[in-house]
């Protein structure tokens, strides 16, 4: 049986982020190498004792000619790495760069990855006099391959246009086909599989209709979540060509159809 400490979690905050630090466990000549090292087996003791489950990370050292650094890179958790309600709120506003979408437990995973990491540190750094001084610099970073989450908020967003716009539509002629509402009803939850296949049916039973541009307009909605769901524009804009069909093909000018689309991407 071990009594070794498998880790501390420092409570002070002047303790997150002082003026300058030493590590509660650092020695006098510890690098990179040395840092990552003894991050990794308590890192390791941690887990064996019920802390950081399900979370795995990759660990490196570099030593270059100006000092060394250790990467921390958080590969897996078992929990959202961002917020969905934040991502929906960015592409909502039609944001096309990436405002802060992480989740607060993520964050807060890695602020104590931050802490575990620092115990054997040194830093004296004054980052106000461009001053650096320190044993190894640290970066902790999130690796997780996290399209899906963005992939489903982008999916609800553009779906809610899709809706406005099939509303417009009907408005204007009533669908024949209830399959192009049903997609869209799928598209909103997530479940682009079923919105797909409802999707090219309604396609293949009526290719020059109304309802068929209607569902062109859910598959190209489709293709552009899952093609670049890191792109935080409303995907529904790779629809709007064909939401606009549909207009024209119901009796209305083009005009009216990109006012339709524009309206979507605002509701």
């Amino acid at each position: 049986m071990t009594t070794e400490t498998a880790f501390e979690i420092v409570t002070s905050p002047a303790a997150i982020e002082p003026a300058s630090a030493f590590g509660l466990l650092y020695a006098d000549g510890m690098h990179g190498a040395e840092v990552a090292r003894e991050f990794r087996a308590a890192f390791k003791r941690a887990q064996k004792f019920g802390a950081f489950k399900g979370v795995k990370v990759s660990v490196t050292s570099d030593r270059f000619s100006g000092g060394s650094s250790v990467t921390v890179k958080i590969l897996a958790a078992p929990f959202p790495a961002h917020d969905r309600r934040r991502v929906v709120a960015n592409i909502r506003r039609g944001l096309t760069a990436a405002r802060t979408t992480r989740s607060d437990r993520m964050n807060l995973l890695v602020a104590q990855l931050t802490m575990l990491a620092n115990l054997w540190r040194r830093d004296e750094s004054d980052s106000s006099t461009d001053y650096f001084n320190c044993n190894c610099y640290l970066s902790v970073d999130v690796d997780l391959d996290d399209a899906e989450e963005h992939c489903a908020a982008h999916a609800l967003v553009a779906a809610e246009s899709l809706r406005y716009a099939v509303a417009c539509v009907e408005r204007v002629e009533p669908l024949a086909d209830d399959r192009p509402v049903e997609a869209v009803e799928h598209l909103a939850r997530n479940e682009r599989a079923d919105a797909e296949a409802l999707a090219r049916a309604a396609v293949i039973a009526a290719p020059d209709s109304v309802d068929a541009e209607l569902a062109r307009a859910v598959l190209a909605t489709l293709e552009r979540v899952e093609r670049a769901p890191w792109d935080l524009d409303n995907a529904f804009r790779a629809a709007a060509q064909h939401v606009a069909r549909a207009m024209e093909l119901a009796g209305r000018t083009a005009e009216e159809g990109r006012g339709v689309c524009d309206a979507a991407l605002a509701a």
